[in-house]
């Protein structure tokens, strides 16, 4: 893939072709990483629509519309709902196991 992107054209050609590049870069890296950490898509990749949300002292609880529950909990650091529900979407996007967040530590 050809990383230089050179304008010869009218700027908004030269901005399309920057954005395309942005593009095809980004899902590149994007599907790299989620192989390097074992994730393989379900028949449809995307994750069940979220119900309701509960945030109770360090934990964060995400009720799903394929009827599970996702639970991730702050340790060792203040609580944030807005990390804790980022963190239960990535849980659930990466099977919903226990060990989802040394996937994500991998890459870190």
């Amino acid at each position: 893939m050809n990383n230089n992107i050179i304008c010869r054209e009218s700027n908004s050609s030269c901005i399309s072709d920057y954005i395309k590049h942005d593009i095809e870069i980004t899902r590149s890296f994007y599907n790299d990483i989620l192989s390097g950490c074992g994730y393989r898509p379900r028949e449809s990749s995307s994750i069940p629509e979220i119900k309701n949300v509960i945030f109770n002292k360090s934990a964060t609880i995400v009720f799903w519309s394929d009827e599970t529950k996702t639970v991730v909990k702050a340790y060792d650091e203040p609580f944030d709902p807005e990390k804790g529900l980022a963190m239960a979407i990535s849980k659930k996007a990466l099977g919903n196991t226990g060990n989802y967040y040394n996937k994500i530590k991998k890459w870190i």
